[in-house]
């Protein structure tokens, strides 16, 4: 009896979770506010700067390693 007590509590709590997880509002989650459309300049712009900034810290890595030779 305990046992299928536990079972019926384990399942109504999932059931309980998995229902909130549906409740999110229309537009969560969506990338894009215009309808859809993407925006590719600036995306490429932002990965621009991530790589422009990989390089100055591997640069200055390197800079380390040689002084400290």
């Amino acid at each position: 009896m305990f046992r299928f007590v536990a079972v019926v509590l384990l399942l109504a709590s999932v059931v309980a979770f998995s229902a909130a997880q549906l409740t999110y509002s229309t537009g969560w989650g969506k990338r894009s506010l215009n309808g859809g459309e993407t925006n590719c300049k600036s995306s490429m712009d932002a990965v621009m700067a991530i790589y422009k900034l990989i390089q100055l810290e591997a640069q200055k890595m390197m800079d380390c390693e040689r002084f400290a030779k």
